[in-house]
């Protein structure tokens, strides 16, 4: 049964409001492994807290306090009136729902849901339609007209139609106690060796970035362009393992803030559905967010950003971040200048705390939990000093010495299918970089190699490390500085 206002375009207008479909069967979740190039991270958790390595505290631990299952309205510790007016809202775009409907679409167990409709029904908001056949009577509600003009003025307020939200008081807890530096302070050597091992990494390199990962403080990787720097930041996602417990979205003052983002928050297995009857199912169950940024990194993305349309916030990157890594790639070549960066998070990076504001103008607080990466090609001497003592780690990622070059060209010969031969990696080395003056770099063999390896196809013969091939390889790939002298041929 449909009630007036609630027709198709309505339907379409609730397909597009925030968060309206998160967590329902057959809604594409795509995995940070899948969506920022961390492929093959490791299974590390299920959805019981099974093999929870490094975890502050394992889900089963956690569902207490902000994540014990609410018993009533008052226990979700939330604003009663957004509760009041999400309830509504799913009855405006439904037509009719009964309880656990209501309760499912909220996550809520069905007495809160049954609670918020008591409050909707003596308010004459909703009325009983009637129950369904069976042992238990399954009563079933509709809207009224009272209550169709009572959904429009909600929504004008905000379109939000999703799981309800969790408090800022909550989630600053959870936070707290599920925090990254638990995941980082488990790291061996032999985690990081394994982590790194198709890449020949010196171990004064590794004896750094170590005891640098165990703190979980800011690290810089900085150091001249292809020699591994992205390689290593996205591989040592590899080691942060675990899960956490993430809101889908939060209230503060009445104004809603979307923290669940499927492109950084991957469900882990076995919670597909986000629903545990021994917990508050607000909180989805996460691996730890892997969030990496690059060129299209703004000012905007650090800040709350406010939709006119919906009237909700988006949680800003770091937000997001929580819990987990932040990698910043190729620091410098952003579209904010690096000063406005390091202006932004000078505060955030000292005390672990951020300072967001609400589009009201009110500021909140909120924790800055995560392991923050930069990676750059810039001189740190250029960068500003106090934003420098903030990075407690700076790790520089030098050119390979001529035994780590050798040893990459043969590993990547290997893997290649092309014969390694020592004499033509020793013309290789004289030709184009000793008479050159040409530094090593540890992206070389890579790309070299693959040169070869495509000119061999197109001329239909087996790849070899020959002068011919080398030198065919050299010339399309590294930069000819055109003659200033006269050419009689």
């Amino acid at each position: 049964m449909h009630q007036p206002g609630v027709a198709q375009g309505s339907k379409m207008h609730y397909n597009r409001s925030c968060s309206a479909e998160i967590g329902k069967k057959g809604l594409p979740i795509v995995a940070v492994a899948t969506r920022k190039g961390t492929e093959g991270r490791p299974k590390d958790t299920g959805a019981q807290g099974v093999e929870m390595r490094g975890e502050s505290e394992s889900p089963k631990t956690l569902a207490g306090g902000p994540l014990s299952k609410p018993l009533s309205v008052d226990d979700l510790g939330v604003s009663r009136g957004v509760l009041v007016d999400l309830a509504l809202k799913f009855l405006y775009f439904e037509g009719e729902m009964d309880g656990s409907e209501i309760a499912n679409s909220m996550r809520t167990p069905l007495p809160v849901a049954i609670e918020l409709l008591d409050v909707l029904r003596k308010e004459r908001l909703c009325t009983v339609l009637g129950s369904d056949r069976g042992v238990v009577p399954v009563y079933r509600y509709g809207i009224t007209e009272a209550g169709v003009a009572r959904a429009r003025e909600a929504l004008s307020r905000n379109e939000y139609v999703g799981p309800a939200p969790v408090s800022l008081g909550g989630y600053v807890e959870i936070v707290r106690r599920q925090s990254v530096a638990m995941a980082c302070s488990v790291i061996k050597r032999e985690d990081l060796e394994r982590a790194l091992n198709e890449l020949v990494v010196s171990p004064s390199v590794t004896n750094q970035l170590g005891p640098a990962l165990n703190s979980a403080q800011p690290i810089l990787l900085y150091g001249a362009p292809g020699n591994g720097k992205t390689y290593i930041a996205q591989n040592i996602v590899n080691l942060v393992l675990g899960s956490i417990f993430v809101p889908y979205t939060c209230e503060i003052e009445g104004q809603l803030i979307k923290i669940y983002d499927p492109e950084y928050h991957s469900l882990v297995d076995g919670s597909v559905e986000g629903r545990d009857v021994d917990r508050d199912n607000r909180w989805a169950l996460c691996k730890r967010p892997v969030v990496m940024v690059g060129g299209e990194l703004t000012l905007t993305s650090l800040g709350l950003v406010f939709d006119p349309i919906s009237k909700c916030h988006e949680a800003s990157l770091q937000m997001k971040a929580n819990g987990g890594i932040f990698f910043i790639d190729d620091f410098g070549r952003q579209l904010l200048l690096p000063e406005e960066l390091l202006n932004r998070w000078i505060v955030p990076l000292e005390a672990q705390v951020d300072y967001l504001a609400l589009h009201t103008g009110k500021q909140v607080q909120i924790p800055f939990d995560s392991l923050v990466i930069f990676s750059t090609n810039l001189d740190p001497g250029t960068l500003d000093e106090a934003f420098l003592r903030r990075i407690p780690h700076k790790v520089m990622i030098p050119n390979p010495t001529l035994y780590e070059y050798y040893m990459l060209f043969e590993r990547v010969c290997q893997a290649k299918g092309v014969p390694f031969d020592k004499d033509g990696f020793s013309y290789l080395v004289d030709r184009y970089y000793r008479k050159a003056n040409r530094p090593l770099r540890a992206c070389h063999p890579r790309d070299l190699v693959d040169q070869m390896v495509t000119v061999a196809r197109y001329n239909e013969r087996e790849p070899a490390l020959s002068k011919e091939s080398i030198d065919q390889a050299c010339a399309n790939y590294f930069v000819q500085r055109p003659s200033e002298r006269f050419d009689e041929s």
